[in-house]
């Protein structure tokens, strides 16, 4: 048992808890894969790999906390970590994070191939939002790609970036400068080296702080192009700061929210003066694209 180099973690559980169950998680930084689970919509497999340097009984007793606090705690169904082998843990992670193809995008955590019809992103494996499989992302990235064939954008902010995919995304497709904005240290230091990695760290400037109140975010507005792929209290509350910068006919991709939650979005930026241009849904998760 000496070889355990990670301990995994499986269950199925409602869709609508996964967003809540991966942020109670968050703070043990574990390597997160979601997956639908065949012939039941109202499901997902949800997978996490931790590091071994918590011990086992913590470990345990943390999870437990994040279910509780998730509301997917069942007494009846105990919390069991699988050891993962040092010869096993390549193939286990490979496995649980292959290749995403979204749109024009292909997003990978490993070396792989990049077809040459789609813009390659890096992302490694172990980063849990702002990845191409999460419903969310892939809507944002779906809807950008619409409005870059009508249009360039010259100067975007990615407000709550995680992974910094988004940010890449623009600086990739458009060489478009990007102020990627993150509300702590750690984060806004995974988005640097993503950019790094992805050789466009010239067009992605990571910066830390709250929201629209962050140092840099007035010095740079209007902007073209914002991202916010947050959820729905968040996007409620910012809604002023981010029409605020928004330029005059600026390009506003909004997602993080439920299909329910929509109108909730939709209603409270059309009462600040934005109109929709289109939505798009997955998973029960859904976008808005709105221009100012």
């Amino acid at each position: 048992m000496d070889n355990i180099v990670s301990w995994k973690y499986q269950r199925q559980l409602p869709r609508t808890n996964t967003d809540a169950f991966e942020q109670a998680l968050e703070h043990m930084e574990p390597a997160i894969d979601v997956g639908e689970v065949k012939g039941n919509d109202d499901l997902w497999l949800f997978t996490a790999f931790f590091n071994t340097e918590t011990p086992r009984k913590q470990l345990v007793a943390a999870i437990e906390t994040a279910e509780k606090v998730a509301g997917i705690h069942d007494e009846a169904q105990p919390i069991v970590l699988q050891g993962v082998q040092d010869e096993d843990w390549q193939a286990n992670v490979v496995h649980s994070f292959p290749p995403v193809v979204e749109s024009g995008f292909f997003i990978y955590g490993f070396d792989a191939e990049v077809p040459e019809d789609k813009v390659g992103l890096h992302i490694p494996a172990g980063i849990a939002f702002g990845t191409g499989e999460h419903a969310t992302t892939a809507l944002c990235l779906r809807l950008y790609e619409a409005e870059t064939a009508k249009r360039t954008f010259k100067n975007a902010l990615d407000m709550g970036a995680g992974s910094g995919i988004l940010a890449m995304a623009a600086a990739k497709v458009q060489e478009t400068p990007v102020l990627a904005v993150e509300i702590d240290p750690p984060s806004t230091e995974v988005c640097h080296e993503n950019a790094v990695n992805n050789c466009v760290e010239q067009y992605v400037t990571s910066i830390c702080g709250d929201g629209f109140n962050a140092p840099g975010v007035d010095a740079r507005e209007p902007y073209d192009l914002i991202f916010a792929n947050i959820l729905r209290n968040p996007l409620l509350e910012m809604a002023e700061g981010l029409v605020n910068v928004l330029a005059d006919g600026g390009i506003a991709i909004l997602s993080g929210f439920t299909v329910e939650q929509r109108d909730d979005i939709r209603e409270a930026y059309g009462k600040l003066g934005l109109k929709e241009v289109s939505t798009d849904e997955k998973d029960n998760w859904t976008a808005l694209c709105m221009t100012k």
